[in-house]
């Protein structure tokens, strides 16, 4: 019998409970009924396509949540927006505050069909801007960097050097693109969807809704170019398919 029923069939037994507890079925039922509880969770597909999420992990600034989640595009919009205010504010005169807030944060992604995250932190006030310019700043800087080469070298050796150039360059050629093409998707359809609740404008100007959308097909158009020259390995389904999604 399959591990379940023998499970049932020792539970349904008329011997004394100290017989079974203390008896050899004591092992048999365990071992039944832990595997009659080995029930696989079901697998979660990740859609390629969706957009990636970021969490504060922690922060510094009292605008943000430790734990709080936001899609990419909003993110990247509002940590360009901290770094900005925190930057003016510490050059103003007599100013008494910190000289930055650094934040922690895990971007949660699928690229290439596979879920992986990224983590980093940004001081905001240092004047990187967005989020996705914080990382490539960041990468680009350590790639050129002598004495980063140096210290991986005589701490790791030529192979953690070697790794540690390609994970850079991976970052730097596609990572960042395809960060950027959420984003830009991002605004168009949220560019989409406030066009589409103005319907006062279509009625004025009895425009279709494919003349009016028709700029931002090209621009996925021209997003899916520039990344299928840009990344590499990559599927260029990502912005058709989310495309799609803004003109239907």
């Amino acid at each position: 019998p399959d591990a379940g029923q023998e499970a049932l069939n020792l539970l349904g037994q008329t011997a004394a409970v100290s017989e079974v507890l203390l008896g050899d079925k004591l092992a048999v039922f365990q071992e039944a009924a832990e595997k009659a509880n080995e029930i696989p969770a079901p697998v979660k597909i990740p859609d390629p396509a969706a957009e990636p999420t970021v969490t504060i992990l922690w922060s510094e600034s009292d605008k943000l949540q430790d734990g709080e989640i936001m899609p990419l595009s909003v993110a990247n919009r509002v940590f360009e927006e901290l770094d900005t205010a925190q930057h003016t504010d510490r050059e103003k005169d007599g100013y008494t505050g910190g000289w930055y807030d650094k934040t922690a944060f895990r971007i949660d992604f699928t690229l290439n069909g596979q879920p992986d995250n990224y983590e980093g932190r940004q001081d905001f006030g240092d004047g990187e801007g967005s989020l996705v310019q914080h990382i490539q700043n960041y990468h680009e800087y350590y790639a050129k960097d002598e004495n980063w080469k140096n210290f991986v070298l005589h701490n790791k050796g030529p192979e953690a050097w070697e790794q540690d150039k390609a994970e850079r360059e991976m970052v730097l050629t596609e990572f960042i693109s395809y960060l950027k093409q959420h984003c830009n998707l991002s605004a168009m359809e949220q560019a989409a969807t406030a066009a589409l609740r103005e319907d006062r404008t279509f009625r004025r100007n009895r425009l279709p809704i494919t003349t009016l959308l028709w700029p931002m097909c090209r621009t996925a158009a021209r997003c899916l170019t520039k990344a299928s020259i840009t990344c590499r390995n990559r599927p260029s389904w990502l912005t058709l398919t989310r495309a799609c999604r803004i003109t239907r």
